[in-house]
């Protein structure tokens, strides 16, 4: 099966960049996941992974622009 390329609208993200191993990404994601919790920031959309190097990834959370604490 070909991959398809969709689409992604614009968004407003958070965003954290991961330097290590793909295994150990889960810990990226709990830390922006805290971060935008405490600041009741969360956006509607999809989390999105850019893989920039083989150890360096981009994890994009969604977020409000409205005011944060």
């Amino acid at each position: 099966m070909r991959p398809t390329p969709i689409e992604l609208g614009a968004t407003t993200v958070a965003v954290l960049v991961h330097d290590g191993p793909v295994a150990d990404l889960d810990q990226a994601y709990g830390t922006l996941g805290t971060l935008v919790a405490e600041r009741r920031i969360g956006g509607p959309g999809p989390i999105r992974e850019h893989y920039l190097t083989e150890t360096s990834t981009e994890v994009c959370w969604p977020v409000t622009t409205g005011t944060t604490r």
